[in-house]
């Protein structure tokens, strides 16, 4: 058990390394304008590292052709998927505390805070689907280029398709869905 979790800690500390400095630096590099009404939270760049976390999993496995050697081995394949869920976990909740210990940092320092108590709610609920649907498409398509993409754009789709079919009326779901796409519309 040690070694595979210290090999599934090893295929996540590049992809960790980054979810990390995108759950810092959007932080102090935002400018907090109260009176804008729609600002480019840091949240959306903490979402964008827990997709490559979600991604690295069984993607590097699949980029490196090991994935087929560790379901050969003798180890319950329950196993290998509970410490591969273990260590992405841990890492995306890491991710989170980084992200909300900057914005507190960023508060008592008197520049004022960033995210709302709603905006992280919603940052770690949109985490979680990141996360299945990363794990989900890598698996399924193995491709991690097509799995990154549509693990970004399906769950402002379904967030945007909800709210059009007169769901929830949430505003952060539209939020979400229109900055998701004025940032693909900028690139």
């Amino acid at each position: 058990m040690k070694t595979l979790l210290a090999k599934e800690i090893r295929l996540l500390l590049p992809a960790f390394a980054v979810a990390l400095a995108l759950s810092t630096l959007p932080v102090w590099l935002t400018h907090y304008d109260p009176r804008y009404s729609d600002p480019i939270s840091p949240s959306y760049f903490f979402l964008f590292g827990v997709a490559m976390l979600a991604l690295s999993s069984f993607g590097r496995e699949i980029g490196l052709r090991t994935l087929p050697f560790n379901l050969a081995q003798p180890v319950d394949r329950a196993r290998l998927w509970w410490i591969k869920i273990l260590a992405l976990t841990v890492s995306v909740f890491l991710s989170f505390l980084v992200l909300w210990f900057s914005d507190q940092l960023r508060f008592l320092s008197g520049h004022g805070s960033l995210l709302s108590a709603e905006a992280l709610v919603y940052a770690e609920l949109a985490a979680l689907a990141f996360v299945a649907g990363g794990l989900w498409l890598t698996l399924l398509l193995r491709q991690v280029a097509a799995a990154f993409w549509l693990t970004l754009l399906i769950p402002p789709v379904v967030a945007g398709t909800i709210t059009g079919l007169g769901g929830s009326g949430c505003p952060a779901s539209l939020a979400f869905c229109a900055s998701t796409f004025h940032c693909f519309k900028a690139i």
